[in-house]
């Protein structure tokens, strides 16, 4: 079970906001003025405890999705679009938004109705943008 299953079935929105709120602007500043230290980090972390390489992947990955304003924020203005979901568009996923998501995710089988807009879910939301554009 990957960690956003794991999340997923846990009620932490109010939780999440908080690891946003505190690690979105240190991992933007990060990107912005050291691009390379997360790598660096993520390869120390790996060396140091080989046991848990696996959970620094995973915990690596959740960070970039997470503190991924633009990409959430372009989900949001999607799911607006798409479904009029009436988001704030924000760039956190909140309750809102994951309901919305999963309301998306159940008109679009076979996604995972799991209210997290992962690769898949992304696609089907471009591809259905594309079908209003053409």
């Amino acid at each position: 079970m990957d960690w956003l299953t794991i999340l997923s079935l846990v009620n932490a929105s109010a939780e999440i906001k908080k690891w946003i709120d505190i690690g979105l602007p240190v991992y933007t500043e990060l990107q912005k003025k050291q691009p390379n230290l997360i790598p660096v980090i993520q390869k120390i972390g790996k060396d140091n405890f080989p046991e848990l390489t696996t959970v620094i992947d995973m915990v690596a990955a959740g960070a970039e999705w997470l503190f991924d304003p633009h990409g959430n924020m372009w989900v949001q203005e999607s799911l607006n679009e798409l479904d009029n979901a009436g988001l704030e568009v924000d760039g956190l996923i909140g309750p809102r938004s994951r309901q919305a998501i999963k309301a998306f995710q159940a008109k679009h089988p076979p996604l995972d109705v799991d209210g997290w807009a992962g690769e898949q879910t992304c696609a089907v939301i471009a591809t259905e943008k594309a079908k209003n554009v053409l």
